[in-house]
């Protein structure tokens, strides 16, 4: 059974970039977007759009890489990210080394299944 779709934020193109269904925010991503600022081990969301996910409800972080080509979780409460201002705006950085690769293990960089920290599989 799919969740129910409560929100959709789109990004500054009109591309749908984060949606909430049911407790679940999932975050679409590239893994070439992944920031610098992280050593390119985490993605960033608007921290207006995890403020206003939050309110709803959300509890579960998702970020998609690549149309599911690998998918991160983890736990949104219990994820402390880093916050800070790219571009001009507040962005929650999240580190996906905190993150359990819950899809595409087999796919994934051996340099994020290693020794680097990634709950990968588990």
């Amino acid at each position: 059974m799919k969740r129910m779709l409560r929100k959709q934020w789109d990004g500054n193109r009109g591309k749908i970039v984060l949606e909430l269904r049911g407790e679940v925010l999932v975050k679409h991503e590239r893994s070439k977007d992944r920031l610098r600022v992280l050593g390119g081990k985490g993605h960033a969301v608007d921290e207006s759009m995890i403020q206003e996910a939050l309110l709803l409800g959300a509890k579960e972080i998702y970020i998609n890489e690549d149309s599911r080509r690998l998918v991160w979780r983890a736990d949104l409460l219990g994820t402390k990210p880093d916050v800070r201002t790219i571009a001009r705006i507040r962005r929650c950085c999240f580190d996906l080394r905190l993150f359990e690769l819950v899809e595409g293990v087999e796919r994934a960089p051996e340099s994020l299944r290693d020794a680097d920290g990634f709950a990968v599989g588990e």
